[in-house]
């Protein structure tokens, strides 16, 4: 799965999904989400990411396996486990021959409560285990060209300053708690309701008004530069036989 979620003190566990494969190598980098997801903007090339350099906090093979199901063409499953324990986000890699894939493994004591209020994003940030709302959380919101970031007040919430037109959110605790939400689509932006007083509602039809004037003026102004070149063509002394001109 792309994303896996984790409260602390469970065991962490994945699914291999695969086919003709024998043997996976699998590593598991601990990694600072807020900056991976503003470098990637999402999980989609995160296993091009440079991990150079960088040791992994679990690094094993896993034997799948000759024959059987999966060894051939059929499709199998294995689960694997990952001997972590501490909280945080976690970029696992699997390569099997010439294949490789990626998940993201969150060990975590927080959830996100993601919602479009007013063509922004409100963003809730709760402890499922106290039961409770959890303030100053950074929360980075990763729209279409534009990053919105912030902390959640005393309520645990935070409310992006402008719109922004996708839902991928990314939430931070000083304790190294991470919480990630993506929503299938994006989040459509609804402009607020105005209420017009009367003041408004004349510079709208002043503006209305303007915009027809300069108009009128802008047609009045193209039919008499073609009268005055039909006027001109008219006037021109022309010798020896003439064609008939046309134009398009």
């Amino acid at each position: 799965d792309e994303i896996s979620e984790f409260r602390p003190g469970e065991p962490i566990e994945i699914e291999l999904r695969y086919r003709n494969i024998e043997q996976a190598e699998v590593l598991a980098y601990k990694v600072n989400l807020m900056t991976l997801a503003l470098r990637e903007k999402d999980l989609s090339r995160v296993t091009e990411v440079n991990l150079s350099g960088i040791s992994p906090t679990v690094s094993t093979t896993v034997e799948l396996g000759e024959t059987g199901p999966g060894g051939g063409a059929m499709y199998a499953s294995h689960d694997v486990k990952l001997p972590i324990e501490d909280v945080g986000a976690y970029l696992v890699i699997v390569r099997g021959g010439d294949v490789h894939t990626s998940s993201l493994v969150l060990i975590n004591q927080m959830e996100l409560v993601v919602e479009e209020v007013g063509g922004r994003i409100r963003v809730q940030a709760i402890d499922p285990l106290a039961d409770s709302l959890i303030p100053d959380v950074q929360i980075r919101i990763l729209g279409f060209g534009a990053v919105y970031s912030g902390s959640t007040d005393r309520r645990g919430i935070y409310i992006s300053d402008g719109p922004a037109r996708a839902s991928t959110v990314i939430a931070r605790r000083d304790s190294g708690d991470y919480a990630f939400h993506r929503g299938a689509a994006m989040i459509p932006i609804k402009e607020p309701m105005q209420t017009l007083d009367d003041s408004s509602e004349g510079k709208q039809q002043m503006d209305i008004q303007d915009y027809l004037q300069n108009v009128i003026q802008s047609n009045d102004f193209n039919r008499r530069a073609r009268d005055g070149v039909w006027q001109s063509e008219l006037k021109k002394v022309r010798k020896g036989i003439q064609i008939k001109q046309a134009s398009d």
